[in-house]
């Protein structure tokens, strides 16, 4: 199939959405993907990644990208000749930056339609976190602020996975072409995952899924801490689980916070996507609690495996995390999640999780989300 647009990605090829995003349109031969990437990300890609890219996902990874810098501006001129080169030399139609910080910006020195996908954190903390910031370099942040508003204003396009994200983003910079469009996941296959796939380690037992990495940014402590607080007798035989994260003290404390509660602790790491479904369909409950989020694909994964699911004392949209879906979180305090944790152990919480499964094979399915983002691209490209 002769692929319909030639699109340009700016993100992070081996992050946690980027590849999903991309991979839907590339593998199915509907878009020739390009990719440019910055250097702390390209460092990381093993050689073996790169084949996989290449090959499975059908993505060509070009040299990465000096980051924009307000402080360097012959950093950002060099940078902005080397984006425009990788457009002309390959007549890319479309540019689309999975990540609005900090590859918003760069809205600013392309002529070809440019999309801005915001995910969470790059709207609801880090942009909005330049106008609070003292000392040298506030100046320099007052400035790249401004920046990001123009390019809001200059995109053909503006994506949201949340409701929130949409709204912040009005308040910040009063744009209006925006679309809500989600990651989404693949329902059905999570649904019928193959058990074969769960871990050694989880075999035969009944388990707390802490699915985020353990980290200071995922608030794991704080779920530690309300573990810690579950009497001995409410928790029906369970262990936690958690996922590894790259903070070795954090996750060391952590540990200990829950094992000095009386709990056995499994630590995973390096979790295929399979062996994490898998994990939620065995698992009694999933909590996760961040200390930002938007829609996330963690909770879809777990409601579309049946899996019960606490989430933070967030504005989540209510149409795919209300109430009737999954359990929320009024305060961030360990006491509420306790409670929360020991009734979910006591009750029978199936009426819920079909409930939820149901809704997100109509709100939260990958194939309908990213069929949004290919009439998006198809109004780009060709005006229609």
């Amino acid at each position: 199939m002769t692929p319909q647009f030639r699109i340009l990605y700016i993100g992070d090829p081996m992050g946690i959405h980027d590849p999903k995003w991309i991979s839907y349109f590339s593998t199915k031969g509907l878009v020739e993907a390009h990719m440019l990437t910055y250097p702390k990300n390209d460092s990381r890609i093993k050689e073996s990644d790169r084949k996989m890219l290449a090959d499975e996902m059908k993505i060509r990874l070009h040299p990465p990208i000096n980051y924009y810098s307000v402080l360097k501006p012959h950093q950002t001129m060099l940078a902005s000749r080397y984006l425009n080169r990788v457009i002309k030399e390959n007549r890319i139609d479309i540019v689309h930056a999975l990540f609005a910080a900090p590859s918003a910006v760069w809205a600013l020195h392309v002529d070809v339609p440019f999309i801005i996908t915001s995910r969470g954190s790059d709207v609801l903390r880090v942009i909005p976190g330049l106008l609070e910031q003292d000392g040298w370099h506030a100046g320099a942040d007052r400035i790249l602020y401004n920046l990001f508003d123009k390019a809001f204003h200059k995109a053909a396009a503006i994506t949201g996975t949340s409701n929130r994200q949409l709204e912040r983003i009005w308040q910040m910079f009063g744009t209006r072409n925006m679309h809500l469009v989600r990651t989404g996941v693949d329902v059905e296959a999570i649904r019928n995952a193959d058990m074969v796939h769960l871990p050694a380690e989880l075999a035969g037992r009944d388990f707390i899924f802490l699915p985020r990495f353990t980290e200071p940014i995922y608030n794991t402590m704080l779920q530690a801490e309300a573990l810690k607080l579950v009497p001995e007798t409410d928790r029906q035989g369970s262990e936690v689980v958690l996922v590894g994260g790259h903070t070795p003290d954090y996750e060391r404390e952590v540990i200990e916070t829950i094992r000095s509660g009386g709990w056995k602790v499994t630590l995973l790491r390096d979790l295929s996507q399979k062996q994490m479904w898998a994990a939620f369909r065995k698992a009694r409950l999933s909590m996760m609690t961040p200390i930002s989020d938007g829609t996330p694909n963690s909770a879809l994964e777990a409601m579309a495996a049946g899996c019960p699911n606490i989430l933070g004392a967030f504005e989540y949209d209510l149409d795919l995390f209300g109430p009737e879906f999954c359990l929320r979180m009024t305060t961030w305090q360990p006491e509420e999640l306790a409670s929360m944790i020991t009734n979910a152990l006591g009750t029978d919480l199936s009426a819920m999780t079909d409930r939820a499964y149901r809704n997100i094979l109509e709100r939260g399915n990958r194939n309908v989300e990213m069929e949004k983002l290919r009439a998006i691209y198809t109004r780009l490209a060709t005006g229609r």
